[in-house]
């Protein structure tokens, strides 16, 4: 419902495109600036660029120009939205709104839900997710065959610019991101994501 009214937006020249050259192509370059300024995880930067461009190539394979685009929340996960007692949901934090697929928007909230479970197939609880997820979405708005294939590679995608984030955000965030090992295990998890998706 979101999304389908969101059509009605005037556009905003100021807002964000998350686009494969702003999420991809850009997030590699500005994670590869932080790393490269830190001799212990510099290491990291050849992985980032590496997984980057095989999700390019992957999602560049779909039809994209044909997907629904529109304004979208940027950041639609679980903990920014509440639903009251009468069933009426409340959406919050519009910091990321920008303009992007629709199925980018779906991936993210799917693999956000995902990642904060301790699973032992966490490719498979997103297929789980995503079925019963699309049910409800698609009795409003449909999505094409392309679409939710392209659903994987769009989470692997919002990982990676999740990851530029945390570089630009690091001044507020902390120094918990110069962590060595918070390096190798978010490369290690991107890696085996890619595996099992590719199945």
């Amino acid at each position: 419902t979101l999304h389908l009214r969101s059509n009605r937006f005037p556009l905003k020249p100021n807002f964000p495109f998350y686009d494969l050259n702003y999420c991809l192509t850009q997030s590699s370059r500005n994670i590869c600036v932080f790393l490269r300024q830190r001799p212990e995880i510099r290491e990291h930067c050849l992985a980032f660029q590496s997984l980057s461009l095989d999700i390019k190539k992957r999602l560049s394979k779909f039809p994209l120009e044909s997907f629904s685009w529109g304004p979208i929340h940027g950041d639609f996960i679980h903990g920014n939205f509440k639903m009251n007692s009468e069933g009426k949901i409340s959406v919050y934090d519009f910091e990321r709104i920008g303009y992007g697929w629709r199925a980018y928007e779906i991936a993210s909230y799917i693999g956000h839900i995902v990642t904060h479970r301790v699973v032992s197939d966490s490719p498979k609880l997103f297929s789980v997710i995503q079925k019963h997820l699309l049910e409800g979405y698609e009795s409003i708005l449909p999505l094409s065959n392309p679409e939710k294939e392209s659903l994987p590679d769009f989470y692997l995608m919002r990982r990676i610019w999740m990851n530029r984030v945390c570089c630009d955000q690091f001044i507020n965030w902390g120094s918990s991101f110069l962590s060595i090992s918070r390096w190798k295990r978010e490369i290690q998890k991107l890696k085996s994501w890619q595996e099992n998706f590719s199945r």
